[in-house]
């Protein structure tokens, strides 16, 4: 297809929509069609079916196995109120589809991932039968580097990502602090598209309203007076009425074209610096067990027993793995960053294109509609 992105595997489908159950048990559950080119899938035609809690679970496996990675966003759960952030409206069939796009992004989005798209954890997704994907969902999350095998003491340390003044990390807290305003001010576009696109709809009722009321006008005027003035009021009132649907069809272009195009970025933003933050905690973690470790030695050195050369190993070995850890996440990270900003700049390009091309269009459409009618006096 057309939206497909370069280096992208796979082709999605996400349709036939179909609510599952009542109440607090009610959800919706999605059929996903996939045609795939990789040699690693044995079949290049797949169809699976898919609830939200699945892509969450894809989606969070895929961050835990690929720390350096940065893993695209989905919508978030509570879709009707994103919805209506988005493109104002809380009719059920606009919010399916709109949760129907944002999954089918997401999957195009990794199916293009030069390292995501291989993940075992993608194959057994789109591969597995219901009953086996059920059980696939219960194992642990499979970490690259688990931080959780460690002592307490290690725990503490790492995963929490405290805003150090080390020159190690400071490239780190400043790039987060440009996604924290990249993501502000893009959610200051999405508000103003969101007006734009309300204006729309609202000068749509107007046209409407007024079709409507110069059209009754013009009865009453072709029947007690002039035919032809009588006319050419309904000729108007008519036109006028007939804008509507264009004026509709201009917001809901606005809407899928370029409001959740913001949307989605503003996720990506999120999901930039999560994945930064991983990194600041494999080096933290990395620089606390290269300090007790040395502590470690130092005890060992004087005490000459077992429990603490033990202890001077044990910690040696897990200093060498965070450091094998964050060296292998942060080059990763990097790589991940380039990619991030050349896709960023073709897609915000192509959001501005495609704004300008539907505003001229409409437009146009706009002008046309108008210089087709025209009265002598």
């Amino acid at each position: 297809m057309a939206d497909l992105p370069p280096g992208c595997a796979f082709d999605f489908s996400v349709t036939n929509p179909e609510k599952k159950g009542s109440g607090a048990f009610a959800h919706w559950v999605y059929t996903i069609h996939t045609t795939t080119s990789l040699p690693t899938f044995k079949q290049k035609k797949l169809v699976t079916v898919k609830r939200y809690s699945h892509f969450v679970w894809l989606r969070d496996q895929l961050v835990v196995e690929h720390p350096g990675c940065i893993v695209p966003p989905i919508p978030e759960k509570d879709f009707a109120s994103q919805m209506q952030r988005v493109a104002g409206s809380n009719e059920p069939t606009e919010l399916v589809a709109y949760r129907q796009r944002a999954l089918r992004k997401f999957l195009v989005r990794v199916g293009a991932h030069p390292k995501l798209q291989k993940a075992t954890v993608m194959h057994d997704f789109l591969q597995l039968s219901e009953e086996d994907f059920a059980k696939r969902m219960k194992e642990p999350l499979k970490k690259a580097f688990d931080i959780m095998s460690m002592p307490s003491t290690v725990k503490i340390a790492g995963g929490m990502a405290a805003k150090s003044n080390s020159p190690d990390y400071a490239q780190w807290w400043d790039t987060i602090a440009y996604f924290d305003k990249l993501e502000f001010q893009l959610g200051e576009v999405r508000s103003k598209v969101n007006k734009l696109m309300h204006a729309r709809l609202s000068t749509g009722l107007s046209f409407r309203d007024f079709g409507m009321a110069y059209v009754a006008a013009g009865e009453v005027e072709a029947d007690k007076q002039s035919q032809e003035v009588g006319s050419m009021m309904k000729l108007l009132g008519d036109l006028s009425r007939q804008q509507t649907p264009a004026c509709e069809e201009q917001a809901s272009n606005e809407c899928v074209h370029v409001a959740e195009s913001v949307t989605y970025y503003q996720g990506m933003c999120t999901s930039v610096k999560d994945a930064i933050k991983r990194l600041v905690d494999l080096q933290q973690t990395r620089d606390w067990l290269a300090t007790a470790t040395k502590k470690a030695e130092r005890k060992r050195d004087t005490d000459s027993d077992v429990k603490s050369a033990e202890k001077a190993s044990q910690l040696d070995d897990n200093h060498s793995r965070a450091v094998a850890a964050a060296r292998d996440v942060g080059r990763e990270l990097t790589e991940e960053l380039a990619r991030f900003h050349r896709e960023k700049a073709y897609d915000l390009k192509m959001v501005l294109s495609t704004f300008v091309e539907l505003t001229r269009d409409y437009s146009g459409k706009q002008k046309a509609a108008w210089e087709s009618l025209t009265f002598e006096r």
